[in-house]
C-alpha cells in the first residue's frame, strides 16, 4: 500500500509513538480488520481491546449522520434523547436475548454497548426529571385543553350555527365521544353512516 500524503489525509494515521520517539506514519488500522481506524498491526491495533474500540468507532460512526439545524425547546430535545436511548436499550436487549452464548467478541462487545446505553438512558431520564419535564408536558396539556375549550365555545356559540337549546344540551354527551379520537386516534363513525353501509 502507498504511503502518499493524499492518502494518509484521507485515510488518517495510525499515531503511535515509535521507539525512535517519532510518530508512526502507518495508515490507521494498516494490517488489521479496521483499517482507517486505530492503531496500524505493529502498534496494537490487532489486540482485542484496539478491536472493541475500533468497533465501537465504527458503530458511532455510522450512527451519527450530520443533519440540518432544528429549532426545538431544550425539553423537548431532552425528551426526544430519552426516547432515543431508550429505543437503543430495547433493540439492543433484544439482539442480545438472541444470542445463545454470551461469550464469542461480537456478543461481548453488544453487552458493553447494552451497559453503557443503559448508564446513559438513565442519566438522561434523571436529566428530565431535574428539568421539570413532566411539569411541562402537564402544563402544555392543561394550555392546549384551555385553547380547545374556547374553540369549541366559539364554534357553539357562532350565530350561524343556531344551536337550538336541546343540541346545547346534547353537547356534554357528544363532545367526550370525539375527544377520544384525539387521544385514541380512533375515528367515529356516525350511526347514519353504518346503516346506510349495511
Amino acid at each position: 500500500m502507498a504511503h502518499t500524503s493524499e492518502q494518509r489525509d484521507k485515510a488518517g494515521v495510525c499515531g503511535a509513538k515509535t521507539k525512535n520517539g517519532t510518530t508512526c506514519r502507518a495508515f490507521a488500522g494498516q494490517g488489521t480488520e479496521h483499517l482507517g481506524i486505530g492503531r496500524c498491526k505493529f502498534h496494537g491495533g490487532n489486540t482485542p481491546t484496539h478491536v472493541q474500540n475500533a468497533v465501537i468507532a465504527e458503530a458511532q460512526a455510522e450512527m451519527v449522520k450530520l443533519g440540518y439545524p432544528i429549532e426545538i425547546h431544550p425539553l423537548q430535545a431532552l425528551l426526544q434523547m430519552l426516547f432515543i436511548s431508550f429505543g437503543h436499550v430495547a433493540w439492543l436487549s433484544e439482539e442480545i436475548a438472541r444470542i445463545d452464548e454470551l461469550t464469542s467478541r461480537d456478543s461481548l462487545l453488544l453487552l458493553t454497548i447494552y451497559n453503557s446505553e443503559r448508564d446513559r438512558c438513565a442519566k438522561v431520564a434523571k436529566a428530565c426529571l431535574d428539568a421539570g419535564v413532566a411539569e411541562r408536558q402537564i402544563r402544555l396539556a392543561e394550555e392546549y385543553g384551555a385553547q380547545l375549550a374556547r374553540l369549541l365555545q366559539a364554534v357553539f356559540d357562532d350565530p350561524d350555527l343556531r344551536l337550538t337549546a336541546k343540541q346545547r344540551a346534547a353537547l356534554p354527551a357528544v363532545l367526550p365521544k370525539h375527544l377520544r379520537v384525539i387521544e385514541g386516534g380512533s375515528a367515529v363513525v356516525p350511526r347514519d353512516a353504518v346503516s346506510a353501509r349495511s
